[in-house]
């Protein structure tokens, strides 16, 4: 039947075809001056979806516009446009143009704006997720994420960690944004202090204070025992583990035992590329003790010089004498890193081939070095036998 003034409109599913029929007491009332003249004409649009059955209930599908916008008021966060359970001051509402915000008890909480950005805690997101809480904190932490500050130019902060005291997390005491004070980036777990990175960039590992030395890593705190590891591997090519030293881009040295390392040059367990270069060790006063250091370059073990009986087996007379100094070749020389500075010495590539005891050699094999204290016991032979060959003469 046609919409009817004075007359309330329901659904009566009990017609076959199903139809709207006027009712004088329940239904949809239509004013005379806006009414459809078409019979049924919400039998598509609603389908049957509105019931009246004491509770306001709805079931089925409620379309508005179709693909036309359906438009409600902007709201406020104290009276949101879209609520759910009579819960009047929670929902969902517009602000501003191109934005949408949350509001929980009456106070906005989330929003995003016009160009996608996403403020959680506050009106204004600076960046593309931005969460503020203006409540420092003290204790376990409680929050995920969030920006502990009273002020905005005050110490400002953020941390990342768990519900659980005991959890890792990370947390900036303060971020410099032109007016505050920029200190430092922690690292805890378990509740502890492990690591932080001061605002000159310093990089403090188990402790919580710089000891405001100029370096650029820290490790430890000053007391107990502390370790660094590296770990490098054992099996592969070019497995090993090292600590490199630069000059600027230039390697000048490293302290570990890989061979593939920068170059050849870095060959020994412990090793300074430039040959000419000084080695310092600090805190050896001079004249002390009376040993002298070795290196092994094959174990990597420091150790001193030893000329007792109780550590030798094999012990004969030395067969070098008068014709291996005789064939020793003595030389001036510059290093290719120091041209300016003149050095006497012998040659290793030479000197192997004449008592080759006296000559160390690198990890690929080649002669790299002469122990020109053990030459001493060849000169020491040499004169034996001149002392004997002028007695011979006298003799005659």
């Amino acid at each position: 039947m046609p919409w009817s003034a004075g007359l309330y409109t329901r659904w009566n599913a009990a017609n076959v075809p199903p139809y709207w029929v006027g009712d004088a007491s329940v239904g949809i009332k239509i004013e005379a001056t806006r009414h459809d003249t078409q019979d049924q004409d919400f039998q598509d649009g609603i389908n049957a979806c509105l019931n009246k059955d004491g509770s306001n209930s709805m079931s089925g599908n409620l379309n508005f516009g179709g693909n036309l916008p359906s438009n409600i008021g902007a709201g406020t966060a104290g009276a949101p446009a879209i609520c759910t359970g009579n819960d009047i001051n929670t929902g969902v509402f517009g602000p501003a143009a191109d934005t949408w915000a949350v509001s929980t008890n009456g106070s906005e909480r989330l929003r995003v704006d016009s160009t996608g950005k996403v403020g959680i805690g506050t009106t204004v997101p600076a960046n593309g997720f931005n969460v503020v809480q203006y409540d420092s904190f003290s204790g376990n932490l409680i929050s995920g994420l969030f920006q502990a500050s009273k002020t905005t130019t005050s110490d400002a902060g953020v941390a990342l960690g768990s519900t659980n005291g005991n959890a890792p997390f990370i947390a900036a005491t303060r971020l410099n944004n032109g007016t505050g004070t920029a200190t430092s980036l922690y690292f805890k777990t378990d509740g502890t202090d492990r690591m932080l990175i001061t605002n000159s960039g310093e990089v403090v590992i188990g402790a919580n204070t710089s000891n405001g030395a100029p370096y650029k890593l820290q490790v430890g705190d000053g007391t107990g025992l502390k370790l660094v590891s590296i770990g490098g591997g054992s099996s592969a090519s070019g497995d090993g583990c090292a600590i490199t030293f630069f000059n600027g881009a230039s390697p000048i040295g490293f302290i570990g035992n890989n061979s593939a390392v920068q170059n050849a040059a870095y060959n020994d367990g412990f090793t300074l590329k430039n040959l000419g270069a000084i080695f310092y060790v600090l805190g050896i006063t001079a004249g002390a003790g009376t040993h002298f250091m070795k290196w092994n370059n094959t174990n990597g073990a420091w150790t001193y010089d030893t000329s007792s009986e109780r550590y030798k087996n094999n012990i004969t007379d030395s067969s070098y004498g008068l014709d291996a100094v005789l064939a020793m070749r003595p030389v001036t020389f510059t290093y290719k890193a120091e041209p300016t500075r003149y050095d006497v010495g012998f040659i290793a590539e030479e000197m192997v081939n004449v008592v080759p005891e006296v000559v160390a050699k690198d990890i690929d094999g080649n002669p790299d070095a002469i122990s020109y204290d053990r030459l001493t016991s060849v000169l020491c032979k040499a004169i034996q036998e001149l002392a004997a060959r002028v007695a011979a003469l006298e003799e005659a």
